[in-house]
């Protein structure tokens, strides 16, 4: 043999050593075989000046190469052997080095195993929740679906489906609700709405030129205008909002749609007649209570009331108000502290407010009445924020408005 068929021969004996090949003449048959092909290759040629163009040089190049290549591929082969029979022969609690960590090799900026928080959504990482938002805008169109059926005390009871639109929404987009209209002498109308679910709300609604209601001349339909409408209410939220308690302010958008602002926080924006163009003010209004009757769950009260402001426009006179305390859900007036009423207040002046309670003492409501003065023959609207002790004596905050387009 050659020199480098020798180191060769030397070389695979030392890996041979170290490996346990699989068969008993696997070691035998590789030495055999590259004997066999250095017997049949090997030539000494001596020259005194190397000759790079010889075909015999080159070929000697070439075959060299292909050794190499040959003995780097049998190293790997009994590497990979060594390594099969070693774990095989290994007992099932022993670890093998060969085998790849359960836990991968960080890769795309993450660290034991938590995503780096600057890698991008194609990574597999998750967003954190958002947060959803704290208030909003719907459209809400409403259809009374039965007749309305009056009784004794003027009070008409209809049931009524309202389609809510909007993005998002913080209760069901759809509402099967209970109205209840309360006839005055005045040209509008107070009412109230409920379901079970908790939806409540509470507001008035007139149509400007109309006759109010018992008046025996007939109504100019020509004459009368887009009905208007406005009411505050208490929802229970639903989906993402589910546990939270809805505040709104509604107010007519058109003939057809009511436009609702509403908000998860205690504390409502005041909203009057907003319109563009709307002069407002704010005044103070205190009344002293005198019980009149009351049943299982209503409570009948008068209220005289006198109010202050820095505007006189808007301060009217001394009123008193017939005013009608009842719970939303027919249980017993006062039972629980927690327990949400409907306040419905009318007089014979033309005055009128309807609201809700979010609690036994604090009502919010919407009114309207005629304007004097300057304002004579504009309709006032009014949003009162009440405060009621506990011998039903009423303080309250009041934001007024008046529109010279409004009638």
């Amino acid at each position: 043999m050659t020199r480098f068929t020798d180191r060769v021969a030397r070389d695979l004996s030392q890996i041979a050593d170290q490996a346990s090949p699989s068969s008993p003449t696997a070691w035998e048959s590789i030495r055999q075989r590259v004997a066999d092909q250095a017997d049949a290759s090997t030539m000494e040629v001596i020259m005194l000046t190397p000759n790079d163009n010889d075909p015999t040089n080159r070929s000697r190049i070439v075959w060299l190469v292909a050794a190499s290549v040959v003995v780097i591929a049998l190293v790997g082969g009994l590497v990979a052997v060594a390594n099969r029979d070693t774990a095989e022969n290994l007992p099932a609690d022993q670890p093998v080095s060969s085998t790849p960590s359960d836990d991968p090799t960080p890769i795309d900026g993450e660290r034991d195993g938590e995503p780096d928080s600057e890698s991008t959504t194609q990574s597999g990482d998750v967003l954190p929740d958002v947060e959803p938002i704290a208030s909003g805008q719907y459209t809400m169109t409403c259809d009374v679906t039965e007749t309305m059926v009056f009784a004794a005390d003027d009070v008409g009871t209809a049931p009524q489906r309202c389609a809510l639109t909007g993005d998002p929404l913080p209760i069901d987009p759809v509402q099967e609700l209970s109205l209840e209209l309360y006839r005055t002498d005045a040209p509008t109308v107070a009412f109230t709405v409920r379901n079970d679910d908790g939806y409540l709300s509470a507001g008035y609604t007139y149509t400007p030129g109309a006759a109010a209601p018992g008046d025996e001349d007939s109504v100019d339909v020509a004459r009368a205008g887009v009905p208007v409408t406005r009411a505050v209410g208490l929802f229970s939220g639903t989906d993402r909002y589910a546990g939270e308690t809805i505040t709104a302010f509604i107010r007519s958008q058109n003939d057809i749609d009511l436009l609702v602002d509403w908000t998860v926080e205690p504390d409502l924006e005041p909203r009057g007649g907003s319109e563009p163009g709307a002069v407002s003010a704010e005044l103070t209004m205190e009344c002293e209570a005198t019980f009149v009757g009351q049943d299982v769950a209503e409570q009948r009260i008068e209220q005289a009331c006198t109010f202050t402001g820095d505007d006189e426009r808007f301060v009217p006179a001394p009123q008193t108000f017939d005013t009608r305390l009842f719970s939303t859900d027919g249980e017993p007036i006062g039972s629980r502290s927690d327990m949400t009423s409907f306040v419905v207040a009318t007089n014979d002046n033309g005055f009128l407010f309807s609201g809700i309670a979010s609690d036994a003492s604090t009502f919010r409501a919407v009114g309207v009445r005629p304007g004097t003065g300057e304002f004579a023959g504009l309709l006032i609207h009014d949003v009162y924020d009440i405060e009621v002790d506990d011998s039903a004596n009423a303080t309250a905050t009041v934001h007024s408005s008046v529109s010279p387009d409004e009638s």
